[in-house]
């Protein structure tokens, strides 16, 4: 049965790591927005961390779909909004961590080599303060918050 779990939760996107370890964190709703046929710039992306095990955190993330990839957060600041690099991000123990559109947080794909059209899909590794690594497939979306609502959907 926990085979099962384990099994089921890594088809939704989670951890590509021991079954004895594949169940703790997951990630759903990953998107990415669609860069409408443009290389060379910064796109978002988004994604929900379900985490069953201890607490834990996403120290740094990368793929091969950007130069980088940073977790941003907009803060306002009297009347000026900034946007900072907001490293870790925190997946405390039983928690949902939504990373949403219209949300202050997000992750920024930074430099894209290629364009990323709707439908296309692309591995994001995450990076755990507990040293393991757990990779997403992260799906080209041209809204970002009907993809996120499309997604909820399909979970």
């Amino acid at each position: 049965m926990l085979a099962l779990a384990a099994a089921m939760l890594c088809a939704a996107g989670c951890a590509h790591a021991p079954a004895s370890q594949a169940s703790t964190i997951g990630v759903e709703r990953a998107i990415i927005r669609a860069s409408e046929g443009q290389s060379g710039i910064d796109v978002a992306g988004y994604a929900l961390f379900r985490n069953r095990g201890a607490d834990d955190a996403v120290i740094a993330a990368e793929c091969t779909c950007a130069a980088a990839v940073e977790l941003h957060v907009i803060r306002t600041e009297g009347a000026q909004r900034r946007m900072t690099t907001d490293w870790p991000l925190a997946l405390p123990a039983g928690a949902q961590v939504e990373i949403a559109p219209g949300s202050a947080h997000h992750f920024m794909l930074i430099g894209i080599p290629a364009a990323i059209a709707s439908g296309d899909v692309h591995k994001l590794h995450f990076q755990l303060r507990s040293g393991r690594t757990i990779t997403a497939d992260f799906t080209g979306v041209s809204d970002s918050a009907q993809g996120w609502r499309d997604a909820d959907a399909a979970n």
